[in-house]
């Protein structure tokens, strides 16, 4: 079996395809966590990048982290700045990002497209933040974001019960920017993330426009 990942591919169009792959379900080893800011940093500093957008491999976008791997000392190895990487990396880094949200969107990687400035999903996806049923807080700023995007009340009640919601009614709720067919996810990202980088679409911002990784 291949090693925990994340892969960057810049296409004709500048938009850069980061994946995250650790199959079935792409949990997030610190690995995979680690290869996703090393694929940011590098996109961010590619001259021929406009945008960004990140997926999970497989049909699948993260069932969330990869909790064997954070029981161990130290972290596992993940870096320690994590929750500053995810604001400087994915919400206020220099080119605009966009989560194409296959299938599910749970923990840790619900999180990853919370610090996105643009979600697009496929019909039947969950969406979630399940910690409380495993004793944890969720870490990567979910606490924080989700509650801006669907609501104090509502986001109390997802993390409080551990109930995922399905993609018609994050896109309800605003969680989502648009729900697209499988088919079409990835080229209506690519578009998605064009547009914002043109400016023609807007750039959300869920915590802080500008975030330092101090």
């Amino acid at each position: 079996m291949a090693n925990p990942t994340a892969t960057l591919e810049v296409g004709s169009d500048g938009v850069a395809i980061i994946t995250l792959q650790n199959p079935p379900v792409n949990a997030l080893h610190p690995s995979v966590l680690n290869a996703l800011f090393n694929c940011l940093r590098e996109a961010h500093s590619q001259q021929d990048v406009k945008a960004i957008v990140v997926t999970g491999s497989k049909g699948k976008f993260s069932a969330g982290f990869d909790i064997n791997q954070f029981a161990k000392s130290g972290g596992g190895g993940i870096d320690s700045r994590i929750n500053d990487n995810f604001c400087a990396l994915l919400e206020s880094g220099p080119k605009p990002t966009v989560a194409a949200i296959e299938s599910l969107a749970l923990g840790g990687g619900l999180e990853v497209t919370l610090a996105c400035n643009a979600r697009l999903c496929t019909p039947g996806t969950k969406l979630g933040l399940p910690e409380l049923q495993l004793g944890i807080l969720p870490g990567f700023g979910g606490t924080q974001r989700l509650p801006r995007l669907v609501g104090l009340q509502t986001a109390a009640q997802m993390m409080l019960t551990s109930a995922p919601i399905n993609d018609k009614k994050a896109a309800k709720l605003g969680l989502v920017d648009g729900v697209v067919p499988k088919d079409k996810l990835l080229p209506a990202a690519r578009a998605w993330a064009a547009e914002i980088a043109a400016g023609t679409k807007p750039r959300n911002f869920t915590l802080y426009r500008h975030c330092s990784s101090h």
